[in-house]
């Protein structure tokens, strides 16, 4: 694949998307503007798969919080950890 990118640098990528694109299909790409040759498709799967990894993260984060702010409680009224 080869789009231009904002800053007008071409560049050369090979998709491991498959597809049914031709060539001089128009398609969406999405890449970092400081390394343009890390490209990717834009796919729909793409935009689910992070949102699953930005929940995923985002609740293991949570739960880290709360078994924290549980040791601290605990910690603080002098009990001692891993008894209810």
């Amino acid at each position: 694949m080869r789009f231009l990118t904002a800053r007008e640098q071409v560049v050369v990528f090979t998709s491991k998307v498959g597809g049914t694109h031709s060539v001089g299909d128009a398609v969406k790409v999405r890449y970092d503007p400081n390394d343009p040759h890390r490209a990717r498709l834009d796919s729909l799967w793409d935009r689910v798969w992070g949102v699953i990894v930005a929940v995923a993260l985002l609740l293991g984060a949570l739960g880290g919080t709360f078994a924290g702010g549980r040791l601290f409680v605990r910690a603080a009224a002098g009990s001692p950890p891993g008894r209810d």
